[in-house]
């Protein structure tokens, strides 16, 4: 289910003309989306580090929410952010990427470490 979220996501993106040709237009792709366009949060950052990506959402509009859940047993990558990156992220290198989700102030500190070929 929630790598359906991230496929969601991702279809809309598309549908509105956004770039998945590499990993760096990917991650834009999603940052713009969410930040730019609907400002759904503060921040969306990013930094690649050889077979993973960090990223770091700043101000979530979603925590309140993804915390809710998480402390209901829902597992934490309930994070639209998270799915539609790592989604993203598969659809530009051809890679899934295991996702890693920590707390980090009013958002999440997220790391995507490529894992296996689609």
């Amino acid at each position: 289910m929630t790598r359906q979220i991230g496929r969601t996501f991702l279809e809309e993106l598309k549908s509105k003309g956004f770039n998945f040709n590499d990993g760096e237009k990917s991650l834009e792709s999603v940052r713009s989306y969410f930040i730019e366009t609907h400002h759904l949060a503060g921040d969306l950052e990013y930094a690649f580090t050889g077979e993973e990506v960090d990223l770091k959402v700043k101000n979530c509009r979603f925590f309140p929410v993804c915390s809710q859940l998480e402390n209901h047993g829902v597992l934490i990558t309930t994070c639209p952010y998270t799915n539609t990156a790592a989604q993203a992220m598969e659809e530009a290198t051809g890679y899934r990427f295991r996702i890693n989700k920590e707390p980090n102030g009013f958002g999440h500190q997220i790391k995507l470490k490529k894992v296996s070929k689609v």
